[in-house]
């Protein structure tokens, strides 16, 4: 696969970068676009919110359902619940890309054209997901240096995708690419940005819990005390969501200086960090089934769902005949 050039979100080069900005300069950057972009903020809020309802609400109606106790009734449940939650991860994959690709345009572009742009490309995105987890949980796995090693490296991987339709594990080759050599620049700017991050939700806390503290101590009302706390979690909540496009923007910009002052990403001949990552998924994906399997295999051989039950009441029991409580009586 040949790196599209002509995509429109791909980076222009600037041949006059020699180093990558300052954490201020991105901070800074990355804020003021979102307080001009506040429309994503709130379509942020919308996708949430409507993620939680895709979620709860069959949940909710396969169990009315299936509390009616008749096999067809409760199939169907199942089957509410299980087509309700397909369709809240289709919803949710999209939105996310489409937030992404708002974000991360070099012009104003608005969340419904990122909508527009992943909806045609739902199984690329999910594809790409699924090889970035199961290459995570093999660096995890070996030893949590190597994944967080493996994590900053790929961290652009979606990027990549977005700006220039490299797909796959080619997507996380190209993110290794631009990082390497310059992977400590990148990890004190990452730093920098979540210290900063903590700082402010720390100081959001602090700043309602003394609040209500004081409130407290002066003998207000406990439903002013409550309803203070509950408005402290609203903002604390609505503060995390414009960080978190802030942090989108920051990664942006940072991909766009990586890759104005790295040498074009080429498919082939594969990389090194290719095959690697290829071997991880791998590994992974081989281990994940093994581990279903072998599971399987243990699940029939205690009885399948009766017999997990029935060992669930022995130990029960066991717990009560032999805890404190009923020996003291």
């Amino acid at each position: 696969m040949e790196q599209n050039n002509n995509h429109p979100h791909a980076a222009v080069p600037d041949v006059t970068m020699t180093s990558l900005p300052a954490f201020t300069t991105l901070w800074k950057q990355s804020y003021h676009f979102v307080r001009q972009r506040l429309d994503l903020v709130s379509w942020y809020i919308g996708i949430t919110i409507a993620g939680l309802l895709l979620f709860v609400l069959p949940v909710v109606l396969g169990l009315y359902i299936g509390s009616f106790e008749q096999p067809a009734l409760m199939v169907l449940g199942v089957l509410i619940v299980l087509a309700g939650w397909a369709a809240a991860l289709w919803v949710m994959v999209i939105a996310a890309a489409g937030l992404m690709y708002a974000v991360a345009a070099p012009t104003t572009t608005t969340f419904k054209a990122g909508w527009r742009w992943a909806r045609p490309r739902f199984w690329a995105i999910a594809w790409l997901g699924l090889i970035v987890t199961l290459t995570l949980i093999s660096g995890l796995s070996l030893l949590i240096i190597p994944g967080i090693i493996i994590t900053v490296y790929t961290s652009f991987y979606f990027l990549s995708f977005i700006r220039s339709d490299t797909r796959g594990l080619h997507a996380l080759a190209a993110s290794t690419h631009i990082v390497y050599g310059r992977f400590w620049s990148v990890v004190g700017r990452l730093l920098l940005f979540g210290a900063v991050v903590i700082a402010i939700n720390l100081a959001v806390l602090l700043a309602f819990a003394g609040l209500g503290y004081l409130l407290s101590a002066a003998g207000s009302p406990a439903f002013i005390v409550g309803g203070l706390a509950v408005i402290g979690e609203t903002v604390g909540w609505i503060v995390s969501l414009f960080v978190t496009i802030m942090m989108m923007r920051y990664l942006a910009d940072l991909h766009t200086a990586l890759t104005a002052t790295a040498t074009p990403y080429q498919a082939v001949p594969l990389s090194r960090s290719y095959q690697i990552y290829r071997v991880l998924a791998w590994l992974a994906a081989v281990a994940m089934l093994a581990g279903s399997i072998a599971l399987g295999v243990l699940f029939t051989q205690i009885g399948g769902l009766p017999g997990l039950m029935e060992m669930a009441s022995e130990q029960s029991m066991y717990e009560e005949e032999y805890s404190p409580e009923f020996g003291n009586e």
